[in-house]
């Protein structure tokens, strides 16, 4: 699966080359030769995986993993640090800093694209069951405001009858006009409540700026069934 892959390590001639080979495969590939600069690109791009060097200029390896383990977000790369460093020590450091993986150096290909595909997956599983969390809150949401609006609704269509049959009502075509009006938004409103109680599926579409809204017309069950 394409993904964007980030590459923070100071040695050049592994950059090139595994550059290549994920370029190769398909991937999108950033790098940084330092640890603020590939802070930055973290932010910044929010990659799927980060393939992370323990000795970095201005900040390590280890400092970034702590860095982003101190940020408060729903999602987070999966992180392998790759490092000359094998004794069992640093593998256990880095684990315990927050590396998903360890890969020494050096490695071979079919390894390394091995454990990129296990933190790709990963990545992929994790934002699938944050989807589904989501999805099933928004519709409860939806068919909770529903029910609240369905009770006034009624009492609405209730009065709207009352008043529609008073002979002062019936007397005077602009008070009438008025009324049908009225009763067209709350059969409008009612459609809008029957669609959000049956909604299946959430569909965002965009409102204002940043910000989305659920589109009734294709979540709801009746738009699904036609």
């Amino acid at each position: 699966m394409p993904a964007t892959i980030l590459l923070i390590d100071d040695d050049l001639a592994y950059l090139e080359l595994t550059t290549m080979m994920l370029t190769l495969e398909g991937h999108r590939v950033l790098t940084a030769t330092d640890g603020r600069t590939g802070w930055q690109l973290m932010e910044k791009e929010r990659p799927s995986v980060v393939l992370l060097d323990w000795n970095l200029p201005e900040v390590s390896g280890i400092n970034l993993l702590k860095l982003l383990n101190e940020k408060e977000e729903q999602f987070r790369p999966y992180v392998i640090m790759i490092t000359a460093r094998s004794q069992m020590q640093y593998k256990i450091e880095g684990m315990e800093a927050g590396a998903d993986d360890y890969l020494v150096k050096p490695f071979d290909r079919k390894e390394l694209l091995a454990r990129l595909n296990v933190g790709l997956r990963t990545v992929q599983l994790q934002k699938s069951v944050a989807e589904q969390a989501r999805q099933k809150t928004v519709i409860e949401m939806a068919v909770a405001v529903a029910h609240e609006i369905a009770n006034p609704l009624a009492t609405s269509f209730l009065l709207h009858q009352r008043l529609i049959k008073n002979p002062a009502i019936q007397d005077n075509p602009n008070l009438k006009e008025d009324l049908e009006l009225i009763c067209k938004q709350l059969q409008r409103i009612e459609t809008l409540v029957r669609k959000a109680q049956s909604i299946e599926t959430v569909v965002s579409i965009p409102y204002a700026q940043n910000i989305t809204m659920i589109d009734l017309h294709q979540g709801g069950g009746e738009a699904k069934k036609k």
